[in-house]
Parts: structure tokens; C-alpha cells; sequence
């Protein structure tokens, strides 16, 4: 009976003809609907693990979408990125992060880029390297890369000045940039350099005048402030304008947290661009500008390496807490709101966790 009824199936059933992905699938799993791929490596055991991970095209054929993270084992300096095959022409978005030199994620990149020449809209650098005082760290990247339709730019640095290459890529494409986002922790945007010359420190002046043309969105998160980064900066489709200012440093006991304070004297003058800013503007267009400014003062016998960790809740120390912002302050926030604009301004200060909340903090971050 069995017989038979085999017999009656194969003579209705024909198979379909052989595709290169038949003999494939008899020897690889095969994820057709795979869209996104993340891997992240955060212990030392995958040192242990050299097996070579190879996904090409064949395998996901819908891959679009790769976040490659991998950190630094303490032994060891370099990465086996090479151990992993992505099918990186068919991507539309690259998430990398490793320690490899430059010269490896330049030869990925540029995979991706032959495929469709000059099709780069959005990129995000991050150059975290806090141990290496050599401000060529990440150059060798930047100045072997061109990207004409860039729309999209984002720069996380330590080291203010490893962001100076940026100024020569965008000179170098020719972009019309119209989003705009430096951060740079809590450095001081005019603070000591690491060994770098005159003419290769970072101008944030230079960078603004050359992207502002066609600059949507400007945000910007760091430390102390000068008084003259402003200064020319004439942007006439800028809607959004974000500034945090982090590490502003104050004695642990003063009267007047406000009096004398740098996030006040960079609060007023970030504020009195903003006037100039709306001011001849119909309330029609003003009406679609906002700045938002956030003001993170900090006790100075707090000594962390990074004076945001507080504000986004990454110490178990102490927190950030939101205070009345002072008066000269809200005096100006009132004049921009009577022009239209759409204006918020945060003021922060310091308080430190008890052992209670230190226990607490360390025990959600394990549940987490």
C-alpha cells in the first residue's frame, strides 16, 4: 500500500529544476527574510573561538543591515575581523565598531561603496580610543573617504582635535550636509591638545561656516565653551538647534551656584544668537525653530573621566538633578518665546547617591 501511494505521488509531483541556491541549502541554513544582523562581543571568551563566520550573499540574500561590535581583549591588540564574510555590497547601513586599523574598515567600506558609487547619506564616526595620545588616531579613515551625497553626520570623540579631518572630508565632497551632531563628551572645546600642531587643531567656527548653507540640525554636546564659536554663523535653513554643556566645573561649597558660573556666561551667549537668530524671521518660520540648551554644572572634587556619566545615569555615585534656572537666564528664554520660537533650557546640578541608592543603582543595572 505504502508502495503504491509513493508511487502515486511521484508521478504528480515533478520538482522544480536545480538554482545555484539548491546546492547550497544541502550544506548551509539558508535566512532569506534575515534584514538585520547584530553582533556584539563584550567577554574574553570568544578569543577561545576562531571559527570562521562566513554569510554571503547566497545565504541572506534580504541582509541590509549589520551592527558589528567588537571589544578589546586585554591580551591581545588586534581584532580577527577578518574571521566574518557579510555580503557588505548589499548593505544600507554599517554599524562597526572595532580596533582593527584603519586600513581594514576602509577596505569594507569601500566594498560597499564600489557597489553604488557616491551613495553614502548618513555616517557616524566614533573615535574612542582614551589610552592612544596620538591625534592621527582615525585620519588615516576620514582623509580616504569621499562622500558627495552625504545628508547625515555625526562625530563622538574624547579628543576635540580628532575631529579636525572632518572639516577636509567635507570640503574634499562637496556635500550638502543638513544634519550636523558633535559630541565630545565633557572636553572643553578650546582645552589642551594632545600633541597636535597648530594647524591640524579643530575649529569649530571653520566647520560651522563651511556647513551652513544647507544645515537643517545642529547639536552639539561638550564642556567649556570660548565665547566666539558663534560668531559668523549665519544659517538660513537651521530649524534645530541642540547644545549640551557638560563639565563645568565649580567649588564644592559656593554661595551662588550661578554666580561666575560658565554654563551661565555659554547659556547667555548661546541664547543671544538665538534672539539674532529670530529676529527679522516672519512667526510663521519661527515657529519651526527650537534650541534647546542643557546646562550640567559639577562640584569639582568630582574627578570622573566623563562629566556626562551623571546626567545619563552611568555612575552609581551620584545623579543629575534639575534646578531653577537663573533669572537673566529666563529673562532671555521669554524674549525668544515672544518671537515664536520654541525655546527649553534645562539646568542641572550634582547630588550624590547615598549607600541606599548606590546598592540600588548597582543591582537594576544587573537585573537590566
Amino acid at each position: 500500500m505504502a508502495k503504491r501511494l509513493i508511487t502515486s505521488i511521484s508521478q504528480h509531483f515533478h520538482p522544480p529544476p536545480p538554482t545555484p541556491l539548491t546546492g547550497l541549502r544541502k550544506k548551509f541554513k539558508i535566512w532569506p527574510a534575515l534584514h538585520t544582523l547584530r553582533i556584539c562581543i563584550k567577554d574574553d571568551t570568544w578569543i577561545y573561538d576562531r571559527e570562521r563566520c562566513a554569510l554571503p550573499a547566497e545565504r541572506a540574500p534580504a541582509l541590509r543591515h549589520i551592527e558589528l561590535e567588537i571589544h578589546k581583549h586585554e591580551l591581545r591588540k588586534e581584532h580577527p575581523l577578518w574571521l566574518w564574510t557579510f555580503p557588505y555590497p548589499q548593505l544600507t547601513h554599517l554599524t562597526l565598531a572595532t580596533a582593527e586599523p584603519s586600513v581594514i574598515p576602509l577596505g569594507i567600506v569601500a566594498r560597499i561603496l564600489l557597489s553604488s558609487p557616491h551613495s553614502l547619506k548618513k555616517l557616524s564616526v566614533q573615535i574612542d580610543v582614551t589610552s592612544v595620545r596620538d591625534p592621527e588616531v582615525g585620519r588615516l579613515f576620514l582623509d580616504h573617504i569621499s562622500t558627495p551625497r552625504l545628508q547625515s553626520l555625526e562625530v563622538i570623540t574624547y579628543n576635540v582635535d580628532r575631529a579636525y579631518p572632518i572639516i577636509h572630508l567635507l570640503t574634499r565632497s562637496r556635500c550638502e550636509l543638513r544634519e550636523l551632531r558633535l559630541d565630545f563628551s565633557s572636553s572643553a572645546l578650546n582645552g589642551r591638545r594632545d600633541r597636535a600642531p597648530d594647524t591640524d587643531r579643530f575649529n569649530l567656527r571653520e566647520l560651522l561656516y563651511l556647513v551652513s548653507p544647507t544645515l537643517h540640525t545642529l547639536a552639539i554636546q561638550c564642556g567649556r565653551m570660548d565665547d566666539s564659536w558663534l560668531e559668523e554663523f549665519s544659517a538660513p535653513h537651521l530649524q534645530k538647534f541642540v547644545v549640551l554643556c557638560f563639565g563645568i566645573k565649580k567649588p564644592w561649597k559656593m554661595e551662588d551656584p550661578d554666580d561666575a558660573s560658565a554654563a551661565h556666561d555659554a547659556a547667555l551667549y548661546v541664547l543671544r544668537w538665538a534672539e539674532e537668530w529670530m529676529k527679522g524671521a516672519p512667526q510663521e518660520e519661527n515657529s519651526n525653530r527650537s534650541i534647546e540648551f542643557v546646562a550640567g554644572s559639577f562640584p569639582t572634587m568630582l574627578h570622573f573621566r566623563d562629566n556626562t556619566e551623571a546626567f545619563y545615569g552611568r555612575t552609581a555615585y551620584c545623579k543629575c538633578e534639575t534646578v531653577p534656572t537663573p533669572d537673566t537666564v529666563d529673562m532671555m528664554v521669554s524674549t525668544i518665546r515672544t518671537m515664536g520660537g520654541k525655546v527649553n533650557v534645562v539646568w542641572t546640578t550634582i547630588r550624590m547617591h547615598t549607600h541606599e541608592e548606590q546598592d540600588a543603582w548597582r543591582k537594576q543595572k544587573e537585573e537590566d
